[in-house]
């Protein structure tokens, strides 16, 4: 029988020990006594040794072997079922001498101590399967063992010295910068004492190097307690990843210095407060100076505060602004910051604005925690009132520059319109006599005569167009002048609606019967009588939508003019104004911009003086300042319909149950109603007086003149009461203007001073006169140059009355 035999008869007699030798190299099976076959079945010779330890797949139980001669380690293994004590050494095996190692498994019986510390022993393994690394140090002789999960079966080093352990520990795996922090803590020495000391453990964050080399945050930390007998004092020593948490809280850290750096650099004094407690703390600011005194109480440095260094002018309003009770209200009702502004007294004598800002910091129920910040703000101050300062010269200057531009406008009307009243009533006066020739001559239908006469009267037809035109030009810029420099008013006074819309109808159904076209208004049961509004720009609005509806229709044309009205809510009712067209229209593309200032459709030029642009804008505006709406829809060739909105306050007085055609009058009733009434002209420009004395004799009325104010009251004093039926009165004359004349005649004791129609006539459409003249007594106002059909309508309506 060979050596070899012999051993292996010898390795099988070990009873309960399991032995097996692999290749150094490739770690195959070389041998395996028959304890192992019995626990491993199907095991065979070059197999690979993690055959034996297949819950480890490519990890050996050699790769934590490393340069150990021989290893050894104590470990739970679950195919015995029992702590095991593994031992591995190399040898070389067989004739010839292979490089292998051998390796035994056997129970590994404990002492009588090591039976006691089982409970201990199964503590230290949990800790290691947990933490995957635990070292055991006794405290008293410095050695320890190391509980390692790292691939293989949990283990159990050999003991080593701690010391020296700490010195390589320190060296190989702690960085530099905390290898300081790892000694002190963890030095033998300084264990012992906190030992003594009876603290219960150390730890220390450090970084730590981990298996790819790089370094990582962990907690080190060390765990005092005593064997079961209470003799040897031992530590556990692990440590956790701290990594992320570690750098999460070095951002905060960076985050709040940052903050706090930006706080410090942004006001020059910082304090803490607590209002229940009036505790107050400084963390920024002066120390206490001859000029500066600190207390603690924060009720005691606000009243400190108040009567040293805060400008008199801004005491009363400091104390009771910062006073512990007022504060405690305002957080409690919900604010969150409390800021004033003040004068200090300075180390210099002088006073500089400061703001102070009383943050809420924490609130509970017995406490209120704040901040206060204190900023100079002097220099941000001065330059604020020197741009401020800068911005009231700009608006003054620029205010100056629009009330000159408003005076040149204001005066080139009056003096535009004066000479345009001449043109256009000279025009009218030679087209009456003209058409009375015609009259005459009507027989003679080839006389060369009446052949001059109808040229003539073209010509004056073209001039009182163009002269319209003119007008109407002059009376869209001034309006939108007007309006542009917000010095457009709307005076809302109580007006008779339905009167209105008589007036309009009056006007507008001439203007059509002329063009061929049908002019129908109505107004329905719901829309009252009384209500508040301006009047006059209500007027200028509806004149302008129906003055474009007569342009922009053809002859044989309908327009309409609705009125209609919503419920009333809270004495309000919305009135509807809706006028329509059976027009040209207008196209998509246009309507997207048709209350833009000076836009126009594009007729190809076939139309001439369409307008300046300004109405649609215009009255879209005075829309708006009566807070109301304007809406249109319309298509080429099919018409155009117009929708105002306008909410009115309903008036107080009684309200009249009065239909519209009850005082509409035909065209023969209109030539005759003004026939040998008789009317007091006050006017003081000779050209003026002879065109309206003209106009007023072409319908039947009998005129009486006065040349300025003072002679046209002295006329109608003079006169019996009803002598006259109106008067029309110039405002701007000599000796007595219009709106004084108006108001001493309204002073006068006589029955018909309250009641006669006292008509205004200016050519300053850009002044505040209306209002003026209204107040005065004056029923109602009309520019020059005087329209003859305006004129004789407005004469009508007032003389019906």
């Amino acid at each position: 029988m060979g050596a070899d035999s012999m051993f292996e008869i010898l390795l099988n007699s070990l009873g309960d020990t399991a032995v097996y030798v692999v290749r150094k190299d490739d770690y195959r099976i070389l041998y395996f006594n028959d304890i192992v076959g019995e626990m491993v079945p199907g095991i065979r010779k070059g197999d690979f040794c993690r055959e034996l330890w297949t819950e480890y797949k490519e990890a050996c139980i050699f790769s934590g072997i490393g340069n150990k001669k021989p290893y050894s380690a104590v470990g739970f293994d679950e195919t015995f079922g029992a702590t095991v004590m593994l031992t591995a050494s190399e040898i070389e095996w067989g004739e010839k001498k292979t490089p292998a190692f051998a390796i035994s498994v056997k129970p590994y019986a404990m002492s009588g101590t090591e039976e006691n510390g089982k409970e201990e022993k199964e503590l230290l393994l949990c800790a290691m399967r947990l933490f995957g690394e635990v070292f055991l140090l006794d405290i008293n002789t410095g050695r320890y063992l190391v509980y390692k999960s790292d691939g293989l079966p949990d283990t159990i080093f050999e003991e080593a010295d701690f010391c020296d352990f700490n010195r390589l520990y320190g060296e190989n795996l702690i960085h530099p910068h905390d290898r300081q922090v790892f000694y002190d803590s963890f030095a033998l020495e300084n264990i012992r004492n906190r030992a003594r000391e009876r603290q219960q453990m150390i730890s220390a964050e450090v970084r730590r190097k981990d298996r790819s080399g790089e370094y990582r945050y962990c907690e080190l930390i060390g765990i005092f307690y005593k064997d079961r007998e209470g003799i040897s004092e031992k530590m556990m020593l692990t440590y956790r990843d701290t990594d992320e948490l570690a750098k999460a809280r070095i951002r905060e850290r960076q985050a709040n210095r940052r903050f706090a750096r930006a706080v410090n650099e942004s006001y020059d004094e910082i304090y803490e407060g607590e209002l229940y407690t009036d505790y107050l703390r400084q963390w920024k600011g002066e120390k206490s100076t001859p000029y500066f005194r600190f207390s603690p109480s924060f009720s005691e440095q606000i009243k400190w505060a108040a009567d040293t260094i805060v400008h008199p002018e801004e005491k009363e309003v400091f104390l009771s602004r910062l006073s512990p009770d007022r504060l405690k209200e305002d957080f409690e009702n919900g604010k969150s910051e409390v800021t004033i502004s003040y004068r200090r007294l300075t180390p210099s004598g002088s006073y500089r604005w400061h703001s102070l800002y009383v943050r809420l910091s924490e609130m509970t129920t017995d406490c209120i925690r704040v901040m206060l910040y204190l900023k100079d703000i002097d220099d941000v101050k001065k330059e604020e009132e020197r741009k401020q300062r800068e911005l009231q010269n700009a608006l003054a200057m620029a205010e100056k520059a629009n009330e000159a531009k408003t005076d040149f406008l204001s005066r080139m009307s009056h003096d535009i319109r004066t000479p345009m009243n001449v043109i256009v009533g000279m025009a009218s006066v030679a087209r009456f006599v003209l058409q009375s020739e015609v009259k005459g001559t009507a027989n003679l239908q080839c006389d060369e005569k009446t052949g001059n006469y109808a040229k003539l009267l073209n010509c004056l037809e073209k001039i009182e167009m163009s002269s319209a035109f003119l007008l109407s030009l002059i009376n869209d810029i001034l309006d939108m002048s007007k309006i542009e420099s917000g010095k457009m008013k709307i005076a809302n006074r109580e007006m008779n609606l339905k009167d209105a819309i008589r007036n309009i109808k009056v006007m507008i159904e001439a203007q059509a019967e002329e063009r061929r076209q049908t002019f129908l208004v109505s107004v329905a049961p719901e829309v009252g009588e009384f209500y508040y509004c301006d009047s006059l720009r209500l007027n200028q609005i509806l004149l302008n939508l129906l003055g474009n509806a007569l342009k922009y229709t053809p002859e044989q044309g309908e327009i309409r003019l609705c009125v209609t009205a919503g419920k009333v809510e809270a004495g309000e009712q919305l009135i509807w104004f809706i006028i329509s067209d059976t027009g040209i229209g207008m196209s998509e593309e246009f309507m997207a911009r048709m209350f833009d200032p000076f836009e126009q459709q594009d007729f190809g030029g076939s139309r001439i003086f369409e307008g300046t642009g300004l109405g649609l804008s215009i009255s879209r505006k005075l829309v708006e300042l009566l807070n109301g709406t304007i809406s249109a829809e319309s298509e080429p060739s099919k018409g155009t319909v117009f929708t105002v909105k306008i909410p009115m306050k309903i008036s107080d007085k009684k309200q009249k149950v009065r239909k519209l055609g009850e005082t509409q009058h035909r065209e023969t009733d209109r030539e005759d109603s003004l026939r040998n009434k008789r009317v007091l002209l006050v006017e003081d420009n000779e050209i003026n007086r002879e065109i309206a004395v003209m106009l007023l004799e072409q319908t039947g009325i009998r005129c009486e003149t006065a040349v300025n104010g003072a002679e046209g009251v002295s006329s109608f004093e003079k006169t019996v009461p009803g002598w006259y039926d109106a008067i029309l009165m110039d405002i701007r004359m000599p000796v007595l203007n219009g709106i004084e004349s108006a108001k001493k005649i309204r002073e006068m004791e006589r029955r018909d001073a309250k009641t006669i129609p006292i008509i205004a006539m200016t050519a300053n459409a850009f002044s505040e006169e209306r209002e003026e003249a209204l107040e005065a007594g004056i029923n109602d106002y009309l520019t020059k140059p005087i329209d003859a059909e305006v004129m004789y309508a407005c004469l009508r309506n007032y003389m019906r009355r």
